[in-house]
């Protein structure tokens, strides 16, 4: 567990929801960048 972990126990519950959307939307643009190579390169 690393100390974003520790200080995300700490938080409040609001600010817990804006640090996993943040999250989400994190992973998701890895994810969609990650298609996009992908496509990029089988085309």
């Amino acid at each position: 567990m690393d100390g974003k972990d520790q200080a995300f126990i700490a938080v409040s519950s609001e600010d817990q929801k804006n640090y996993l959307t943040d999250n989400h939307f994190a992973l998701y643009e890895f994810l969609f960048n990650l298609a996009v190579e992908f496509f990029s390169f089988i085309h």
